[in-house]
Order: structure tokens, then sequence, then C-alpha cells
């Protein structure tokens, strides 16, 4: 499955470069940054409750209430992750698993459907701390904003994260983002 992923996000990535013809826009802002709560699905729920996370993000005046020139154009983005562990019980011993910081850098495309939302899908390099042990991993977003006005939005996100001899970690989430 991680190589079809890779291979889809490639092909996404060279029609936006075919397609964009640079960013220049009518309005909209520069940057953004979100705060928002996420689930863990599949086995990552099996270990840990939920997460916590930041992200900051820059894109050519994409973000907030906007009227792009191009179709597509490009976001990078940084962000990190708290998911607190849950507690568990095995052969009749009570432990609870550590918590999972993660952060990551990101680039990809973005799009506006509409004046007041975009869309994003963005893949990168991670970083994994899981009780003092650090992990390198690849993760991909799929990101949609609503923008309420010109400054503030609502998003929902799905975080995937893939990390050497280990099941894919999937973590859906939503978040509230401020422009500047």
């Amino acid at each position: 499955m991680f190589p079809f992923i890779r291979k889809c996000f490639l092909f996404v990535l060279l029609v936006a470069a075919l397609c964009s013809k640079g960013q220049s826009t009518v309005s909209g802002n520069k940057q953004e940054v979100s705060a928002g709560l996420s689930v863990p699905l599949s086995n990552f729920n099996e270990t840990h409750i939920a997460g916590a996370g930041l992200q900051y993000s820059i894109s050519n005046h994409r973000f907030g209430i906007t009227k792009p020139a191009s179709i597509i154009g490009w976001i990078g983005s940084a962000g990190v992750d708290f998911f607190l562990g849950k507690k568990d019980k095995e052969a009749g011993y009570s432990f609870k698993n550590g918590n999972y910081v993660h952060s990551r850098l990101l680039g990809g495309i973005i799009t506006n459907p509409t004046t007041t939302s975009q869309v994003s899908l963005q893949s990168g390099v991670g970083w994994g701390v899981y009780q003092g042990t650090h992990a390198i991993n690849f993760c991909t977003q799929l990101n949609g904003t609503y923008y309420l006005d010109e400054q503030w939005g609502v998003a929902v996100k799905l975080l995937m994260i893939k990390e050497k001899g280990a099941q894919i970690l999937w973590a859906p989430g939503i978040s509230i983002s401020r422009t500047f």
C-alpha cells in the first residue's frame, strides 16, 4: 500500500506542476497556524487515546477568503502532535503505554475549490519519539479547511505515518486555524 500512495502523490504533483502557472492571487493570506485534536485509528487506537497538535503552514496567498489566479499552488508546513498512551492490563498486570510525539516537515500541493475553502495534499519526513526511542518516518497529510472569515477557519485532516517495521498509523482530526 505504501508504494501505491507514493505513486499517487507523485502523479498529483506532476499534474500540479504542469497545470500551475504561478501563484499570483487577488487576495488571501500567506501563513496559517492551526491547533486541533486527532483520534488514532487501527492498531494505533489500541495503545493511544487521543492527540493534540499544532501546525504552521505557508503558501502564496492561499489561506482565508481568497480568489487565486491559478488552480493549483504549492504549500509547505511543519507540525507536531502529542498522543496520550492508554492504560492496559496484560496477564493480570496494569501498565500505561507511553506517550507518542510526532513532528513533521511536509510539502505538497494546495487548491482553492471555492473562495472560502482550501484542500491540500502534502508528504514529507517525520520524526517520532516513543518511550525514549527515536524513529524517522514518512508521513502524508490530506487537509481541508473552510474559512469562516478572512482570518479564522475550521479544518479536517487525515494524517498517515509510516515507520520502518511498523504498520501504518492513521490519525484523522479537526482543528481551528488562524491566518495572517
